[in-house]
């Protein structure tokens, strides 16, 4: 979700509110998919919001069901792009599009960002989908506890490798890993170990 920040400081007007127009409407998507898997498995949805990066507060439940929610954002954003790979248009734009990433037309830089977002927010560190959804997997299975601790560990060397790699690349790639180390850093230094755990 942070890629399209780096690609507007390389763009200008029209290319950058083409961006943020396609990335809104990708994100909302994206959101809902884990705001009505939410509601589905039983968890008090408490609204989207928009901070390093968009998500979907939801109240205690059942683990199942948070694993679930996590992963239903990628999956929501791997649908799209799915049905906008049928339009031959957008596959066309995709790949000769990438000396400029997706600025193409609507339909190609749509595909490009789904397919990018379901791609990042699967990675296994917090605050990202497949982060939460590991960790809910991990508290039922070692508890809540065992699974912090795991996750801190996993997302400081998550930020580490992201941050080398971010220091190898250059140009707007390597701001937007480095983006991404930095919020998965900052996730693994608040992420808290609980005194005891129970997880549902």
């Amino acid at each position: 979700m942070l890629a399209p920040a780096a690609l507007v400081l390389g763009a200008g007007p029209a290319e950058g509110i083409l961006i943020w127009a396609v990335v809104f409407g990708s994100v909302i998507v994206h959101e809902a998919g884990h705001a009505i898997a939410a509601r589905r498995g039983g968890l008090p949805v408490l609204g989207i919001y928009f901070s390093w990066i968009p998500f979907v507060g939801v109240g205690p439940g059942p683990l199942r069901a948070r694993g679930l929610a996590a992963l239903a954002g990628p999956a929501a954003s791997l649908s799209l792009a799915g049905a906008l790979a049928l339009w031959p248009a957008a596959r066309e734009q995709l790949v000769p599009g990438a000396a400029h990433l997706w600025l193409g037309m609507p339909a190609g830089l749509a595909l490009g960002f789904n397919l990018l977002a379901a791609g990042i927010n699967l990675l296994p560190f917090r605050p990202l989908d497949g982060g939460l959804a590991l960790q809910a997997g991990l508290t039922a299975w070692r508890g809540a506890p065992a699974a912090a601790r795991t996750m801190r560990v996993l997302g400081a060397v998550g930020a580490l490798a992201l941050g080398a790699l971010a220091g190898a690349v250059s140009g707007e790639l390597g701001i937007t890993i480095g983006l991404l180390a930095f919020v998965i850093a900052l996730a693994a230094i608040n992420t808290r170990v609980p005194a005891s755990a129970n997880g549902s």
